[in-house]
């Protein structure tokens, strides 16, 4: 959500070991998350790109982000804000719905086997 797809970048911002990164990296790909695309001369440059499985992880990372800000201390919480590019407003909390649009609380939520 940051912009970021290189290595380099993601080392930067992170500030994770080499190793680590790399591993991480390597599993988003092989879980279909990234996608590892070459830019570079011979293989020399490759930036990671979201697939249409990691898109779809929008919604969580909002909602991950957004606890974030509430719970964690400012000192260690993420170093951007997140805001709807077309109003240049906050993003609204995320909830979740009944299907009659009743916002729904842990305590309501049951869960069976399948």
């Amino acid at each position: 959500m940051s912009g970021l797809s290189r290595y380099s970048e993601f080392e930067k911002s992170l500030g994770v070991a080499k190793n680590i990164l790399r591993n991480r990296l390597n599993k988003l790909v092989s879980s279909g998350i990234f996608e590892k695309m070459q830019v570079g001369i011979h293989g020399s440059r490759f930036e990671y790109k979201l697939t249409s499985s990691g898109k779809d992880l929008f919604p969580m990372m909002v909602a991950i982000y957004q606890w974030s800000e509430k719970w964690v201390p400012e000192e260690h919480r993420s170093q951007f804000k997140i805001y709807d590019s077309f109003s240049m407003q906050p993003i609204s909390v995320v909830e979740v719905f009944d299907k009659s649009w009743k916002p729904l609380q842990y305590d309501d939520i049951l869960s069976l086997p399948k």
